[in-house]
């Protein structure tokens, strides 16, 4: 019987392993999202720049979390290069800023959810200064 039982678990835990995904991560897709956040506002408010060393020491925060996770730095890397997976983090973080007022094109709106997103210390807001 326990030769049987044992292969049989290997197997039941390998494939449960395969098919994680870090787009199941709840808790890396968010940190993704709100880089995606803190990264539009930048782009669209003239008043309000980039922490970008503590960006880039977030990112590294959010590999480190998904390595001990139990994922491998290639499958890391085909995460955050996958075109599928980018886009489906851009529309997560348009939706956030839809949500909080924010109206294409218009970077007043942009700069007040900004400013929201830092005075709330925001995990977007503590990637961003105001000028």
């Amino acid at each position: 019987m326990k030769r049987v039982l044992i292969p049989l678990l290997v197997s039941l835990a390998t494939a449960s392993v395969a098919e994680a995904s870090l787009r199941d991560e709840k808790q890396i897709n968010d940190g993704l999202i709100a880089v995606a956040v803190a990264d539009a506002i930048r782009k669209n408010c003239g008043d309000i720049s980039p922490r970008y060393f503590r960006a880039i020491s977030y990112m590294s925060s959010l590999k480190r979390q998904a390595g001990k996770l139990g994922y491998s730095a290639a499958e890391i890397k085909e995460f955050v290069g996958n075109d599928t997976d980018k886009a489906r983090v851009a529309a997560a973080a348009q939706e956030y800023l839809v949500g909080h007022g924010v109206s294409a094109g218009d970077s007043a709106s942009y700069c007040a959810a900004g400013r929201g997103e830092i005075a709330a210390g925001s995990s977007s807001g503590r990637l961003l200064r105001a000028k």
